[in-house]
């Protein structure tokens, strides 16, 4: 279950379409592309797509190969197209948004800055108008509001048998991983000697076997150099393969037996001693532990078919242009 959607690409996009006001000249702009009489500026796209790129660029720069990334800006601006079809489809029928709620959506973004002084010198930064600012808003509940009232309205919900035959169609999208949850304590070695650490740890190990007085997480949190777990006594919470970027760490946790510490060991950040907390085996999740989430899915899946079939059609009276 993780087909990536229309509706989920739409909701990427409205999100952008919003923070992509901060840092755009409208002045000297170029116009990418015309939708009608809407218009998506150059630098729109670029503030919506180069923070996309520079992550695949970090965690799969394979799927950026081969004119990969002229296909992902293909796609995205076939996306920001959407929303524009979309906007004008809201007008169209009239769709109107209250003023208290788009106060309410401004409101939200306002607190993302810890002071009103914060929001308006990016406003200032970004040579934007409160006002224009609200108007974007504005557009973005219009077509949330227009997907509710004309795309979401006309799907029927999932029954049980529906969400049955998926469920016994894709067995392997049940299985729950095996999990693990782990505390350490971890000496960094830069700038010192790796023995020394070493020794360091070895006899902090042998202290907490014996010590029964205080719990792992005491001392973790007094010697860990971990800042991201330390002041949590060390612990790392559940956790998948695949999901640490040191592997060693990972592999680590895995071969213990709840309650065991394990031996010090060392990756590239320094030597570690863990213990194992909690540990669950892979298995298959049951029908009625799956049907609701099935259900969702097969739900979102509805309404982006469905969506799918109001941009084919309102595209067929709009006049697109690309300027690339």
């Amino acid at each position: 279950m993780k087909k990536n959607t229309i509706l989920t690409i739409f909701s990427i996009v409205c999100i952008f379409s919003t923070n992509v006001l901060f840092g755009a000249d409208k002045f000297t702009n170029k116009i990418l592309a015309k939708v009608g009489k809407e218009t998506i500026l150059l630098t729109e796209f670029n503030d919506l797509t180069l923070p996309i790129i520079e992550q695949y660029k970090k965690e799969r720069p394979d799927l950026l190969a081969n004119g990969g990334e002229e296909k992902l800006k293909e796609d995205m601006l076939n996306q920001m197209i959407d929303e524009r079809v979309l906007l004008l489809e809201a007008r169209k029928n009239k769709v109107s948004v209250t003023k208290v709620a788009i106060d309410k959506a401004v409101n939200e973004i306002k607190d993302r800055f810890k002071t009103e002084d914060e929001f308006q010198a990016e406003l200032k930064k970004s040579n934007l108008k409160e006002v224009d600012f609200r108007k974007q808003i504005e557009k973005n509940l219009m077509i949330s509001s227009f997907i509710d009232n004309f795309v979401k309205s006309k799907v029927v919900a999932p029954t049980d048998e529906e969400a049955k035959k998926y469920y016994n169609e894709h067995p392997s999208e049940m299985i729950v991983p095996e999990t693990v949850r782990v505390r350490h304590i971890l000496m960094k070695t830069v700038g010192k000697k790796n023995l020394d650490v070493l020794n360091k740890m070895r006899e902090l190990r042998a202290k907490i076997v014996k010590d029964k007085t205080k719990f792992f997480s005491d001392y973790a949190m007094e010697y860990s150099e971990d800042e991201t777990t330390k002041e949590n006594g060390g612990d790392t919470g559940l956790f998948t393969r695949g999901r640490m970027e040191l592997k060693a760490f990972e592999d680590k946790a895995f071969s213990l037996n709840v309650g065991q510490i394990s031996d010090v060991f060392e990756t590239k950040l320094g030597y570690h001693i863990m213990k194992c907390e909690e540990k669950k085996a892979e298995e298959k999740r049951s029908f009625n532990n799956a049907k609701n989430s099935i259900k969702g899915f097969l739900y979102n899946v509805k309404i982006d078919e469905e969506l799918k079939k109001v941009l084919e059609n309102a595209k067929k009276n709009i006049e697109i242009v690309k300027n690339i």
